[in-house]
C-alpha cells in the first residue's frame, strides 16, 4: 500500500525473477483512496484447476472488502470482486488458497465485532455468503499501544499429509 504526496493511494505487486535478487517488475492492483490491509495469496498446488493465480485482497472505504485475480504472475489484474455482502465497518482482510483451488477469505467486521469468512469455488470470480465465524470483544486501547486490533489470519494445510484442507484461523482477542 503506498500514497503519493497528494494522498492518492494505491495497492502495487512487486514481482522478482531472480530469488529476489531484484524487484523490477511492478503493476498496479488498484489505485484512490481510501485502500487498507492488503493480503496476497497465491495458488502453488499443481493439482489445483487455478494453479499459479495470484490473489490480492483489501478493504476499500473501510467497509467493502475485495479481491482481484491476476492469472500472469501479477502483471495484469482482474475486475475488483466483491468478496462481503451488505454493509457495515469493515477490515483486515486475510486470504488463503486450498488444495482445490478454493480461496478463502476472512475479516473483521467492526459493526458486528464478529470475524467473518466467505469462499470462492471458481477461481476467485465468485464468492458466497458471509458467514459470521466468532463473536470476539475487541482489543481495547491501552496507552503503550497504537491501534491495537483484532484482525484475523488463515491458513490451510495443502500438505498430502492427514490434515490436508484443514482451514486455520487465528486472531487477538480481549478475553477476561
Amino acid at each position: 500500500l503506498s500514497f503519493d504526496p497528494g494522498g492518492i493511494g494505491g495497492i502495487y505487486v512487486y514481482r522478482s525473477i531472480d530469488g529476489g535478487l531484484s524487484w523490477p517488475q511492478k503493476s498496479t492492483v488498484v489505485e484512490g483512496t481510501p485502500l487498507d490491509k492488503e493480503w496476497i495469496a497465491c495458488d502453488v498446488n499443481p493439482s489445483s484447476p487455478y494453479a499459479k493465480r495470484v490473489y490480492v485482497g483489501y478493504t476499500e472505504d473501510l467497509g467493502s472488502i475485495r479481491v482481484k485475480s491476476s492469472l500472469d504472475g501479477g502483471q495484469n489484474w482482474s475486475a475488483a470482486v466483491d468478496v462481503s455482502d451488505g454493509t457495515g465497518l469493515r477490515n483486515g482482510i486475510s486470504l488463503a488458497t486450498g488444495p482445490a483451488g478454493q480461496v478463502y477469505a476472512t475479516w473483521f467486521n467492526f459493526s458486528t465485532a464478529r470475524i467473518q469468512f466467505d469462499q470462492s469455488l471458481d477461481g476467485g470470480r465468485t464468492f458466497g455468503v458471509d458467514r459470521n465465524l466468532a463473536f470476539i470483544d475487541p482489543v481495547p486501547v491501552i496507552p503503550h499501544l497504537s491501534q491495537p486490533n483484532s484482525l484475523p489470519t488463515l491458513a490451510v494445510d495443502t500438505s498430502g499429509g492427514p490434515y490436508r484442507g484443514y482451514i486455520y484461523l487465528f486472531w487477538t482477542g480481549y478475553q477476561f
